[in-house]
């Protein structure tokens, strides 16, 4: 019985939450807004300056995450500098222009992390 509920509170966060750790301080909380460019870019906010983009959009999709990728990056803006994560994945169970359900996690070089199941309709983002 203690095994299954340490099982059950090792799952992940929640739909539409996510959990961050970065080495000044670490969140918890509801993932902010996500939206949908005309270019094809999907940007999620999720919480304390950080955030993911991704070009990839289709259903059952998964890719990695980090510095060499072009589809998928997670960035946090630390000390008014930009830290990308150098790795991690993203899966996404359906995605439209409209609406992103997936899960993701990333780690970044000093030792800071984060992790989101995502399940948010996508708002068109402004045209530059």
């Amino acid at each position: 019985m203690i095994f299954l509920i340490g099982l059950l509170g090792c799952a992940g966060p929640k739909p539409n939450i996510v959990m961050g750790r970065l080495p000044n301080h670490s969140w918890h909380g509801p993932i902010g807004e996500a939206s949908y460019s005309a270019a094809g870019l999907v940007t999620v906010d999720l919480g304390s300056h950080t955030q993911l983009t991704t070009t990839t959009c289709f259903k059952d999709a998964k890719t990695r995450i980090g510095i060499a990728s072009n589809d998928a990056r997670v960035a946090a803006e630390e000390d008014g500098t930009e830290v990308v994560a150098i790795e991690g994945a993203l899966e996404i169970e359906d995605c439209s222009p409209q609406h992103l359900k997936a899960t993701m996690w990333a780690r970044f070089a000093n030792g800071g992390r984060v992790e989101a199941s995502i399940n948010k309709y996508l708002k068109e983002a402004n045209s530059p």
